[in-house]
C-alpha cells in the first residue's frame, strides 16, 4: 500500500501525523464507550501510550494483543476481530 501510494504521499502523511494538534485534553470529555487496542510489540504507539490514553477516557476498554505490533488487522486479524467483537458485545446498549 505504501509503495503504491509513493514516497510523497507517505511523507505528507507522516508530516501531518507528527504535526497534528494534541487532543489529550479532550479525552476526559468523551463519555462514550471507547475501545483502545494495540499490540504488545507496537513500537510506533507502545502499550504504555495506550494505557495513558485509556486512563483519560471515562469509559475506555483497553486491550493489548499479544504477539502483534502496530498493524493489528494485518498481524493478528483473528485476535483483533475477537477483541472488537467482545467490545461490541459489552458496549452495545441493552435490548
Amino acid at each position: 500500500m505504501c509503495v503504491e501510494a509513493g514516497l510523497g504521499v507517505y511523507e505528507a502523511q507522516m508530516t501531518a501525523l507528527l504535526n497534528r494538534p494534541d487532543a489529550e485534553a479532550l479525552l476526559p470529555a468523551i463519555d462514550r464507550p471507547v475501545l483502545v487496542a494495540t499490540g504488545e510489540w507496537d513500537a510506533w504507539a507502545p502499550p504504555d501510550q495506550h494505557r495513558a490514553i485509556a486512563a483519560r477516557l471515562p469509559r475506555a476498554t483497553l486491550r493489548i494483543i499479544t504477539g502483534a505490533g502496530h498493524m493489528l488487522p494485518a498481524e493478528a486479524p483473528e485476535a483483533f476481530n475477537g477483541v472488537i467483537a467482545e467490545w461490541l458485545a459489552l458496549a452495545a446498549p441493552p435490548t
